[in-house]
């Protein structure tokens, strides 16, 4: 590149200067300049790592706080479940023992007591007559005590009048059940409050009462009517209290 003198007229003087010292200049304002927004790039970074590592220790210092409330909640929780005294709830109702503490039900006005055995699939025949021998079952895919939605426990059938003595027919005095009865379960060492508020014969092809959900925690006793047959079904539904 050629340089040039140029004049310049300042006043009554002309002066003469050269087109390479404002080049070199301009050079030096931008060199300055970058160097400038290097140092305040470099400042913002190292401020970001100095900065860090405090916030770290200060967050660390904050979070026991949350752990120690949290774990005194659960402490206290736990402390009010362990302070429930199943035995002394059960004499306090007149009943004496119950066959299984994780789940059993207890029906005080006909004196069923009995255990139930969870989440069998009635689709299993040998399945469900095996765990009919033992107590009443509740059906696979139901809901459980605690949750909403119906609970549906079923009491052995027979396939003849002259094999009831065969088999465990439980839920037998379901019969004399009434409206406003109440019903026990004891699930996981808790028990479960529920009132009766239907009871009525069916058709053994009626289902409406397995498939319709419901809102409620409710339950549902099923057997079948008349004692010793298959004909129908006696339906007990019951609400939780």
């Amino acid at each position: 590149m050629n340089h040039q003198q140029l004049p310049y007229r300042d006043g009554h003087l002309v002066v003469i200067y050269d087109t390479r010292i404002i080049e070199n200049h301009y050079k030096k304002n931008d060199f300055k300049k970058k160097i400038g927004y290097f140092c305040l790039i470099l400042y913002l970074v190292s401020l970001s790592l100095i900065a860090q590592p405090i916030i770290a220790v200060k967050n660390y210092h904050q979070s026991p706080k949350t752990t120690v409330s949290t774990a005194k909640n659960i402490s206290e929780n736990q402390k009010q479940t362990n302070n429930f005294n199943l035995a002394d709830w059960l004499n306090k109702k007149g009943i004496t023992s119950i066959p299984d503490n994780n789940f059993s039900l207890i029906i005080p006005q006909i004196d069923i007591n009995t255990k139930v055995i969870p989440l069998v699939d009635l689709a299993d025949e040998n399945a469900t007559q095996k765990a009919l021998k033992t107590g009443v079952v509740q059906a696979k895919g139901s809901s459980s005590p605690g949750q909403l939605g119906t609970i549906y426990i079923f009491g052995h059938s027979t396939d003849s009048p002259w094999h009831i003595k065969l088999y465990n027919a439980i839920f037998y005095p379901l019969k004399d059940v009434e409206e406003g009865s109440e019903i026990i379960i004891i699930y996981e060492g808790n028990p479960f409050i529920y009132q009766v508020e239907e009871k009525k014969i069916i058709s053994a092809n009626d289902l409406q009462y397995l498939t319709n959900p419901s809102e409620k925690e409710k339950l549902i006793l099923l057997t079948c009517w008349p004692p010793g047959t298959t004909l129908k079904r006696l339906l007990i539904v019951a609400i939780r209290t």
